[in-house]
């Protein structure tokens, strides 16, 4: 509309005959104008301390647009730089020209950003904008290093070019910026910049953030009276020609809301870049990126990074999820490791299991095998202790026999030459000499049967009366202690497969290792019993009334390479007996009784009538050949 007018009066002024043509001109214009549009598009410029030479030239954007754009309405609305964003989202405008420091959180960042406003200070889109420290002319403070402890004056704590740029700067140096914030840092309020100044040079500030390019536009103004006792802490950074302490970061940028068409948005970006640079050469260009700010939210933690002030679950995912990678593959290695080690562990074991169970089988073969020999030694030992004795028994057993009959034949001669013998005499010679040879002959079967010994495998079938022979042994060793026999036999003979000798032997040996058993106790005392079992096997027991035996005394005695614990004697009475019951096919049993002495059990086989018959005839053929 300002444009119109303007057209219409040098119109006028010039030539009369032109004013009618423009007059309608402006006419059809004006209602075209007014009504082609129902809503007007709203921009919202931030308020910023003055002098500010923007703000100028956002007013002369807006001008532009709506000449360029006569088919919209555009109007201003001047906002401060915290209701900005605000009204923004609330949908109240639809362009907005946003301070950088506005654009760093999530919400911000999803606008679209449409161009950036550059300067001939300020020519780079991404470097538009600074914070200057500044500090009285007369303070000792040479560097950012030495803000740590002293009071600090700030307009706005959102604003990146009046707070934040400076705040990251002195973070980099290791300032603790949250503690210094909190108590040395107080703020004015957004349009209070020139009071920040205003504070530094009363001294009651040591030091103040602005935003870079207000001293040049306070002298733009014609105002740098007021500059005259304070200087910047500027130091070596790119960016715009300004006195600045912290790097640059993007100039104002226009953002426009997602509901506006994009058709739309094209139109204005177009008038926009088209649009000349005014006198200072602020123009608009293309839109600045914002890693820059990014940076600066992130080392300070605002805006999107807000989170890294807390340590959250995801925050914590985020930061060492390649550690937590690594202790989830070392877990998982260790597991593995450990599962395989368990199984060859279980493995190993169980062979060395196997092995030790084979080795302990192997171990009680050849302890056998070495008891079997040692049996065998004896047995052997013992045949040849047979033959030696033999041997020299027979010689004197055959000078026996040769005197008896020599005394017989001396006899026999003095009778046929009627030579006078005492009657008496001659008979008390006689009974003399059969008794040499009963005693003879009796000693030679024993010498043929200890040579037996040394021959296992000659059986002969013989049977004996196992009644008589314990009967006997009993009675031999009742004068020494006392004895109980106890037959639940028939009241004959028992027979059993036994030679008669051998038979006397191990019964005879066994009743006497009971005596010597029960021999320390103060009444020694013997107990025998005669039974037939259930398969008519004849049982003969034996027990006595011994001191309780040890594992280990128990063990020797059922072991087949028993020691002997005597001091006389040559150890293999036991062993002859088990030999003897061996080979006549019977049994021995060794068991403990409730007091720990022993109980020895014999098993032998029942002699059948048969045999029983054989036998009897061949004893009554002896008898008669002897009477013959």
């Amino acid at each position: 509309m300002p444009f119109c007018f303007e057209f219409c009066n040098a119109a006028f002024q010039r030539k009369r005959k032109y004013f009618i043509a423009s007059l309608v001109f402006c006419c059809a214009l004006f209602p075209w104008r007014v009504f082609a549009s129902e809503a007007p598009i709203t921009i919202g410029f931030p308020l910023v301390s003055h002098p500010w030479s923007a703000s100028r030239f956002l007013e002369q954007s807006l001008n532009y647009l709506n000449w360029k754009i006569p088919t919209y309405s555009f109007q201003a609305k001047w906002i401060s730089v915290d209701d900005i964003e605000k009204a923004f989202d609330e949908g109240k405008l639809d362009l907005a020209v946003f301070p950088s420091g506005y654009l760093i959180d999530e919400k911000t960042r999803q606008h679209r950003l449409l161009m950036t406003m550059v300067s001939r200070e300020a020519p780079d889109p991404d470097a538009g904008t600074a914070c200057a420290v500044i500090v009285k002319r007369s303070s000792p403070i040479k560097s950012l290093s030495e803000l740590s402890n002293v009071p600090i004056a700030s307009a706005n704590k959102h604003s990146v070019q009046g707070f934040l740029a400076c705040l990251r700067e002195l973070e980099k140096l290791g300032t603790d910026t949250d503690k210094l914030t909190k108590d040395h840092v107080y703020f004015l309020g957004d349009l209070n910049e020139k009071n920040v100044i205003r504070e530094v040079t009363e001294g009651r500030a040591s030091a103040g953030f602005i935003r870079a390019g207000l001293i040049e536009d306070i002298k733009k103004a014609n105002a740098a009276n007021v500059l005259e006792d304070i200087r910047v802490l500027s130091g070596p950074y790119a960016g715009p020609a300004f006195l600045k302490s912290s790097e640059s970061y993007p100039g104002p940028t226009l953002v426009a809301n997602t509901k506006l068409p994009a058709e739309t948005v094209h139109e204005i970006m177009a008038a926009l870049f088209s649009m000349p640079p005014d006198s200072w050469g602020q123009r608009w260009t293309a839109p600045a990126n914002m890693s820059s700010i990014e940076k600066l939210s992130e080392q300070l933690r605002i805006g999107s990074y807000e989170y890294l002030r807390h340590w959250t679950l995801k925050r914590t995912w985020d930061i060492f999820w390649p550690v937590f990678f690594v202790i989830f593959i070392l877990i998982i290695a260790l597991l593995t490791h450990g599962w395989m080690t368990e199984k060859t562990v279980q493995k190993r074991t169980h062979q060395l299991r196997r092995s030790l169970v084979n080795q302990r089988l192997a171990e009680r073969k050849a302890q056998k095998r070495a008891e079997r020999i040692e049996f065998l030694e004896k047995r052997s030992l013992v045949g040849q202790l047979s033959s030696i004795v033999a041997h020299e028994l027979n010689t004197p057993l055959a000078a026996i026999q040769n005197i008896t009959y020599m005394l017989r034949s001396r006899i026999d001669s003095a009778l046929e030459n009627n030579t006078s013998v005492d009657s008496d005499e001659l008979e008390s010679i006689e009974e003399q000499l059969e008794s040499i040879e009963t005693q003879a002959l009796k000693a030679g079967k024993i010498v043929d049967k200890v040579r037996s010994y040394s021959k296992p495998n000659q059986q002969r079938k013989t049977v004996s009366d196992l009644l008589r022979a314990a009967k006997e042994a009993c009675e031999v060793y009742a004068k020494k202690a006392d004895v109980k026999f106890e037959n639940h036999c028939k009241s004959g003979p028992v027979y059993v497969h036994f030679d008669e000798i051998e038979l006397e032997l191990v019964v005879h040996n066994l009743l006497k290792n009971a005596f010597e058993a029960s021999s320390t106790e103060q009444k020694s005392m013997i107990f025998c019993s005669l039974k037939y079992s259930t398969d008519n096997s004849v049982v003969l027991t034996i027990t006595d009334n011994g001191s309780p035996l040890t594992k280990a005394a128990f063990d020797n005695i059922t072991s087949q390479s028993r020691v002997s614990t005597k001091a006389h004697g040559l150890g293999l009475g036991l062993d002859i007996v088990c030999s003897l019951i061996e080979k006549n096919e019977g049994k021995i049993a060794f068991t403990l009784s409730k007091t720990r002495s022993l109980i020895t059990t014999i098993t032998l086989r029942s002699a059948d009538r048969e045999l029983i018959s054989a036998s009897q005839s061949a004893a009554s053929a002896v008898l008669k050949n002897t009477s013959a």
